[in-house]
């Protein structure tokens, strides 16, 4: 999604000035006329904003919770113990444990980095998010309903 640039120019030609000036905002943090280094990188942030200031978007993953601003949307997390996820993934892709291992190992190690290395942010420290649920807990609708739940006291406090 982040390098399909029909949909970035559909985005762009949604918004109005109003919208443009809560994009400087929410991109306040980086310096303006920097040249752009990773262009998937800032096809991610465009996306992500624009899609957010559109309203009612789930974003997954990808780094979001750090490229909002804060107090915008609902910053979950879930969680689940190594050996959930590799059990999960084998299943899904049909793949032995040991190459499951090896895959979601890998997965994590570079969705931490990525997290690291663009938001200088620890992807584990549950101060970037509203909400961590563990998967063990809780199963799927109660998460849901949980995540719900969260969503409305937060919009119920904001006087929506």
């Amino acid at each position: 999604m982040a390098g399909d640039d029909a949909i970035r120019r559909h985005l762009y030609e949604a918004v109005n000035e109003r919208d443009f000036k809560w994009w400087e905002a929410a991109m306040g943090r980086w310096v303006v006329g920097r040249p752009v280094v990773d262009d998937y990188f800032q096809r991610l942030c465009d996306a992500v904003l624009m899609l957010a200031r559109q309203g009612h978007s789930v974003f997954l993953g990808r780094g979001a919770n750090y490229i909002l601003p804060a107090g915008h949307g609902l910053r979950v997390r879930l969680h689940a113990s190594l050996e959930s996820r590799v059990r999960a993934c084998a299943e899904a892709r049909k793949l032995s444990l040991a190459a499951a291992r090896e895959a979601v190992e890998a997965e994590t190690r570079d969705r931490a980095e990525f997290v690291r290395r663009r938001f200088r942010a620890d992807p584990d420290d549950p101060a970037g998010y509203d909400l961590v649920l563990d998967l063990q807990r809780w199963s799927v609708p109660e998460i849901v309903e949980l995540v719900l739940a969260a969503f409305e006291l937060r919009r119920a406090r904001a006087g929506g």
